[in-house]
């Protein structure tokens, strides 16, 4: 049953989706376009350098906007089938709690993720036709060959492994988001009939002032004193601390995301009243 919810939140998903991401990636050919006319060596005419930086602007602008829209395209597909007129439809189906939370986390994380890497491609067609005469020079390859050179002497075999936790990092840090946002649409729901979506901001923003405080107490009493320590430490201890560090990020990450899926699990199945 998870498959068939999971094909439903994909095609309602997308069938939106997809037009935004078209949209940004033709107005990044649009913006690498303009960045080559501003860096043109000839003087253009007042009105074309206006248009440029129109182009330019209207470009990254469009980033912003589709990185936004997806985010509001996931929210209103968890908030419209489950807290509205549809979420009668949606509690009625012979699927269990758990199935319905899946497949909107499994939907939610894999539109962000695939958001994130359009933003990327569309960034690097910016910069690959706006600066395409300095991505093919020589130099550049040879002091980014040096560098990589450097980075690898230095960490060695660590490397890898801070890149593959940096990516269960990331990861989990999508999934906490997410989480975070559906908890306080469904705790906004469960307190209150009217106004939801604004109690929903309210608390969202609430909770995330608390994690900001709590990340810069982390921050000030934490990070830095044992960034004081690691100085008197061989390179090759360092690397071992930082491993394990990052790894304590990853349990912190992963036992938040748990306590928040439970969270979500109990409200849903526990508290919320439709009748």
């Amino acid at each position: 049953m998870l498959k068939k919810l999971l094909k439903y939140d994909f095609l309602a998903t997308f069938k939106i989706w997809w037009i935004a991401a078209v949209t940004s990636l033709g107005l990044s050919f649009l913006g690498g376009y303009a960045v080559t006319l501003i860096r043109a060596p000839r003087d253009l005419p007042q009105v074309v350098d206006a248009s440029a930086g129109l182009m330019l602007f209207i470009s990254i602008f469009s980033l912003f906007t589709f990185a936004i829209l997806s985010e509001i395209i996931i929210l209103v597909r968890f908030y419209k089938n489950f807290f509205t007129d549809e979420g009668y439809l949606t509690f009625t189906l012979p699927v269990k709690t758990g199935s319905l939370i899946n497949s909107k986390l499994i939907m939610s994380v894999t539109v962000t993720l695939t958001t994130l890497i359009v933003l990327a491609v569309n960034v690097c067609v910016i910069l690959g036709i706006g600066f395409f005469d300095v991505i093919v020079d020589k130099e550049l390859f040879k002091y980014v060959a040096e560098l990589i050179d450097e980075v690898v002497a230095k960490f060695g075999a660590y490397l890898f492994i801070y890149i593959l936790e940096a990516i269960v990092i990331f990861v989990l840090g999508v999934v906490f988001s997410l989480l975070l946002m559906f908890c306080c649409i469904t705790l906004a729901s469960i307190i209150t009939k009217k106004g939801r979506v604004a109690t929903a901001i309210a608390i969202y923003y609430g909770v995330n002032c608390v994690l900001s405080f709590v990340m810069e107490m982390i921050m000030i009493f934490g990070v830095r004193g044992i960034g004081v320590r690691m100085e008197a430490l061989s390179d090759k201890m360092i690397n071992s601390v930082m491993a394990v560090i990052l790894l304590a990020v990853i349990l912190l990450f992963g036992l938040a995301s748990v306590m928040l899926y439970t969270l979500q699990y109990r409200m849903i199945d526990k508290k919320l009243n439709l009748n």
